[in-house]
């Protein structure tokens, strides 16, 4: 497991996931700009210092 001790993390909220397959409304929490947790309900404090992204009524799909 890489070190995330000093990792930028940014949580992005409440999108419509499209991962290629429809996941329905989950949140994403990125570290260093890379997909470290995919769920719902994920809390905005999970980490000190994270950037919360509200993309409630979007869509969210890799590319």
């Amino acid at each position: 497991m890489p070190d995330l001790s000093a990792a930028e993390f940014t949580l992005l909220q409440g999108a419509h996931l499209f991962a290629p397959e429809d996941r329905g409304i989950c949140d994403v929490l990125l570290a260093n700009g890379k997909i470290i947790a995919v769920g719902a309900g994920i809390p905005g404090d999970i980490v000190p210092d994270c950037t919360v992204i509200n993309l409630s009524g979007r869509m969210l799909c890799p590319g």
